[in-house]
């Protein structure tokens, strides 16, 4: 399968579920034309003094990863989501351009 056939397959979306964390993220290598497993990502929330972390994680084989209790609901505010991809190029002994 070509890799534009392969990126396509993982941007349709999952159904939605209660079963399924609130907020999640997905992380697609398109480079390569597979999921990027085992990014880290950390998810932070803006309060008065700054940015609060509230969770960190791994991407799994697929590239995903959620962020909070499945059947929870996020409070309303800002969140940040930071992919740490400069670890990820580095586990596969690679720079990246950034």
């Amino acid at each position: 399968m070509n890799r534009i056939a392969t990126v396509s397959q993982h941007l349709t979306a999952a159904p939605t579920s209660m079963s399924r964390p609130p907020i999640t993220s997905h992380i697609l290598d398109t480079a390569e034309g597979h999921p990027a497993a085992g990014v880290p990502v950390s998810i932070e929330r803006r309060e008065e003094d700054g940015y609060r972390l509230l969770h960190q994680e791994m991407t799994n084989d697929d590239g995903r990863c959620g962020f909070m209790e499945p059947g929870t609901t996020p409070e309303a505010g800002v969140y940040r989501v930071t992919f740490q991809t400069g670890s990820y190029y580095a586990n596969k002994g690679e720079t990246a351009f950034y």
